[in-house]
């Protein structure tokens, strides 16, 4: 009899160490994929920081070359030579033109994703609602949340099918999130489906998601509920400089 006593007490705290580890984990995760967002903002917004900057040099640069060329055309009406060893032929000097920043605003970005389970339940408030089986992610921006690769204006679409686990409400709520600010809520009666559409201005590394609004409520998952989005068109602070 005390052996089997002795067996329940190891097998209860082998139990409760479990758990204790498990949720260390669990937190770890947590902490590692909070930080690889932040880096991958970072990221994104040192880009297209860079673009910006290669972007602003070239067109100095061409600035600098059609002065020159309005120079030599004034030289050449007075009859004054004007060719040298770099540009024996005088011919007027040529403008560079920079695919970089091309690349960069022309960017695909497209995406479509849901859940992999039937229900989704016990969620937290303000969790995000990960939509975890990616159908289509054209530019690679979504990863659980979606990261603006650029800046740009982007159009973003939800369905969520509700599920009210509380007896006490009568509406499941949630809503999209921009940088930690609601921008469009959802209130669903019981089984019932919403959708909801935004088109909003985004910087290069602000983060959109989907968050559950009140603790322990749920959603129906696969074709159900679902979150999409995309780039409509990407904002060109220097287009005089893009060539093809």
């Amino acid at each position: 009899m005390g052996f089997v006593k002795v067996f329940l007490i190891l097998g209860l705290a082998t139990s409760a160490f479990c758990f204790e580890v498990t949720d260390d984990i669990i937190e770890r995760l947590a902490r590692l994929e909070a930080t690889e967002r932040e880096h991958k903002q970072e990221i994104a917004a040192l880009k297209g920081q860079m673009a910006a900057m290669e972007g602003n040099f070239l067109k100095r640069e061409n600035e600098m070359l059609l002065k020159m060329n309005e120079i030599r055309g004034k030289c050449e009406e007075y009859g004054e030579e004007t060719e040298s060893e770099h540009y024996p032929d005088n011919k007027p000097l040529k403008l560079r033109s920079f695919t970089g920043v091309r690349d960069v605003v022309e960017k695909e970005v497209a995406f479509y994703a849901r859940l992999s389970e039937n229900i989704v339940t016990n969620l937290g408030r303000n969790q995000i609602i990960a939509f975890n089986q990616t159908v289509t992610n054209i530019g690679n921006a979504y990863n659980g949340v979606f990261t603006a690769p650029v800046d740009g204006t982007y159009v973003f679409h939800v369905t969520l099918m509700g599920l009210l686990l509380n007896a006490t409400d009568t509406h499941y709520s949630a809503f999209i999130d921009v940088d930690g600010v609601a921008y469009s809520m959802f209130w669903i009666p019981k089984y019932a489906q919403l959708s909801r559409m935004l088109i909003i201005e985004l910087k290069s590394g602000n983060v959109v998601s989907v968050k559950n609004d009140r603790i322990d409520d749920g959603v129906a998952g696969h074709h159900y509920s679902s979150f999409s989005g995309f780039l409509l068109y990407p904002h060109n602070h220097e287009p005089a400089i893009i060539g093809k």
